[in-house]
């Protein structure tokens, strides 16, 4: 009988969440009795043909929540056709044991499971054999293995058993669209999110695990997971219950997230930007805090688990000024009970005093690769970040548990999340008009009137004399600095007020009177009419984007339109309905 004969196929168990795992005993997970003798009594290998294309777990595209995407929106790829088959991966395992057996040291492969980046070994050890032993052995049983790399772990937490990693020969990809159809991912609570793919689908609980860390040595990565996590985000939270603040001081986001109806705020790029989110955030804390007080709520998200968590991405710490850090910490000291969460992304960089902060008060941490053993004895208590290899793939580091996790960040096209972006922007139009400058002329008016009367402009003044909310006080304040009303930010200083009243009132006279003129662009007109006709709504903020024009031209264009009948009147954050056909508006010019 031939050595590979002597391994018996079984049909493997399944676990809680409905994977399939590999073990010697269906009816317990405990490995079993030792064998004195390496080669007699081999471990059982089950089959694993299931892994090449186990979609029993996945949800059609018919089955999915309407509130959501469509599935559909996200790339759907097979599993690679790299993983290795029983029968290597039984071979592999005689090696291993052989392997260690040539020193003298008893091991048993019990269990077997293969991700994307690499296959792990579960091995027991027989009596009397140290832990140190198999560790020292590392680099030999890399030679007799003859692979490129290999990493312990011993042992495995929660269980008497050492893991032993070696990596895939090529390395086969993870693509979310089917992490996203897995029924754990259905059945979690509404603030989780996808981290990546290891054995198991590898997410976080922002209710359970507050904030989360992520760095590296390569920025490209921190892309790649933070637009997994954010379409994950999208696929789990209305903008009722998830509002996103983020912060990009490198501009390097390759997508243009200002477009997510979930936005509390635009992204925030330059220095002032940065520091009013932050301070937004802030204030939005203190009147949790001051709210769950009053009503004797110690955590919010227990006391409103469908409420609106606040999620406030920081992409890069090189770039936050000093004077935010306090608010940083008060985030993370505080922030989770009240239902406001932080991740960070950013390098390695521990000369940086935020990053040393951040590192050490946010125990939860996704760790990429990292250049040196030191870096990630620092970051996550062992060496394992500084031998990582392929793009993508990572250590998530549980700090409240101390366990680790191998993975490797899931695949989301441009295309796809770019797709995901319009199909939200059209389902939520309704908030396209509050996402630019304001269409409520009267609130102009008082906002202009109310600044020249206080000799000075900030967010502020604004909000506590007009009674709005700080989004929409800060867009009142971009649109009057883009329009000349009022001056640049100049940091602690107010804003100067640029017009006396007599001049606020021959600007509205010019602009009104310029409604008169409109139809002098017939051109322009007829675009405006076709664009709204194919939006199927009309606002200020749709012309302005789809035809490059600015915030007056595309005010009269609407006034003009409502006058004459082809929209309907402003309804406060409603779009305008178009009244019109486009047969109608071609009888319409003919007359």
């Amino acid at each position: 009988m031939g050595l590979l004969d002597k391994f018996i196929k079984k049909q493997p168990p399944v676990t809680e969440n409905g994977r399939f795992i590999h073990t010697t005993d269906n009816h317990s997970m405990n490995p079993p009795a030792y064998d004195s003798n390496p080669l007699s009594n081999r471990s059982a290998f089950y089959d694993l043909s299931h892994l090449i294309d186990d979609n029993t777990n996945a949800f059609s595209s018919r089955d999915w929540l309407p509130d959501f995407p469509p599935i559909d929106l996200l790339h759907n790829e097979s599993t690679s056709e790299d993983i290795r088959d029983n029968d290597t991966l039984k071979v592999l395992a005689f090696k291993l044991e052989d392997a260690y057996a040539s020193f003298g040291l008893e091991v048993k492969v019990v269990n077997i499971l293969q991700t994307p980046s690499h296959i792990r070994f579960e091995i027991s050890i027989g009596k009397g054999i140290r832990i140190s032993e198999i560790k020292n052995l590392k680099d030999n049983i890399q030679l007799s293995m003859a692979v490129t790399s290999l990493s312990i772990e011993a042992p495995i937490p929660g269980k008497s058993l050492i893991g032993i990693d070696i990596p895939n020969l090529e390395q086969s990809p993870v693509y979310l669209r089917r992490i996203i159809e897995d029924i754990a991912f259905i059945q979690s609570s509404n603030t989780t999110f996808v981290l990546g793919q290891d054995a198991r689908i590898i997410m976080f609980d922002l209710r359970k695990y507050n904030h989360l860390f992520i760095t590296g040595a390569n920025p490209r990565e921190f892309q790649a997971i933070e637009r997994s996590i954010i379409c994950s985000m999208l696929y789990k939270s209305t903008p009722d219950t998830l509002k996103l603040i983020i912060i990009d001081p490198l501009k390097e986001l390759s997508v243009n997230y200002n477009h997510i109806p979930h936005l509390a705020l635009p992204v925030a790029q330059d220095p002032e930007k940065i520091a009013a989110a932050l301070r937004w955030a802030s204030i939005e804390l203190e009147r949790r805090f001051r709210y769950m007080s009053v009503n004797a709520i110690k955590n919010y998200g227990d006391a409103f688990p469908d409420g609106e968590h606040i999620v406030v991405f920081v992409n890069s710490l090189e770039s936050i000024p000093k004077e935010s850090y306090d608010i940083i910490k008060q985030i993370i000291a505080s922030g989770a009970s009240a239902g406001i969460h932080l991740i960070v992304l950013s390098t390695v960089y521990f000369r940086m005093h935020i990053y040393q902060l951040v590192n050490d008060r946010i125990s939860n941490k996704v760790v990429f690769a990292v250049n040196s053993k030191d870096q990630s004895e620092s970051l996550i208590h062992q060496e394992g970040a500084a031998a990582l290899t392929g793009f993508g793939n990572f250590i998530f580091y549980n700090g409240i548990n101390n366990t680790r996790s191998n993975g490797t960040c899931p695949i989301v096209s441009l295309e796809d999340m770019h797709s995901i972006i319009s199909f939200l922007e059209k389902k939520y139009a309704q908030n396209e008009s509050n996402n630019d400058a304001p269409e409520d002329s009267d609130l102009l008016d008082q906002a202009v009137k109310t600044i020249i009367d206080a000799g000075n402009a900030s967010v502020s003044i604004l909000q506590r004399r007009l009674g709005l909310g700080y989004p929409r006080a800060a867009r009142l304040i971009d649109f009057l600095e883009q329009n000349h009303i009022i001056g640049p930010f100049e940091g602690s200083k107010p804003r100067k007020v640029l017009i006396t009243q007599e001049e606020w009132e021959r600007m509205k006279y010019a602009q009104n009177k310029s409604n008169i003129d409109v139809l002098e662009d017939s051109d322009l007109l007829d675009q405006a009419v076709k664009t709204i006709i194919d939006a199927g709504n009309a606002s200020v903020s749709i012309l302005q984007r789809r035809l490059g024009i600015s915030y007056p031209r595309a005010a009269r264009l609407i006034d003009f339109l409502e006058q004459n009948h082809i929209i309907g009147p402003f309804e406060g954050s409603k779009p305008r309905k178009v009244l019109i056909t486009k047969e109608e508006w071609q009888r319409m010019k003919q007359t």
